[in-house]
């Protein structure tokens, strides 16, 4: 049914073709032809305006898909300079406490050695 219709429409048009093309064969008078170019003529106008316009369209669609594209590096520029300084900040705590472990580790080392003197000592004296 699709097919019979698409047939038709295409009938129909070559149909319609020939017939205009008959009919732009028959006039061959200076006047109709002037009026055929004059025709040309604007139609031709018609069209560079809508490429002109068309270049406008482009050109604009073009300037604020650029400046899409700067924002978008921007913001993420500064997502990855904030994320930098998150991860130093992070990184210059963890050192801070690593620091502050060795500093109590030193220390209970240095307790320990001080606690084997001294039971060292009591041992020396109990043995006296």
């Amino acid at each position: 049914n699709v097919v019979e219709v698409l047939k038709a429409y295409k009938t129909k048009i070559f149909s319609i073709m020939a017939q205009q093309l008959d009919k732009l064969i028959s006039q061959k008078e200076q006047t109709q032809q002037l009026y055929d170019v004059r025709q040309q003529q604007e139609q031709i106008k018609e069209q560079l305006l809508t490429v002109r316009q068309q270049k406008k369209r482009t050109e604009h669609l073009l300037h604020d898909v650029k400046k899409q594209a700067e924002q978008q590096l921007k913001d993420i520029k500064e997502q990855m300079e904030k994320q930098i300084r998150q991860q130093k900040e992070q990184t210059e705590q963890q050192l801070h406490d690593m620091r502050q472990q060795k500093q109590q580790i030193e220390q209970q080392l240095q307790d320990v050695r001080q606690q084997k003197a001294d039971m060292k000592e009591q041992i020396d004296v109990y043995e006296k």
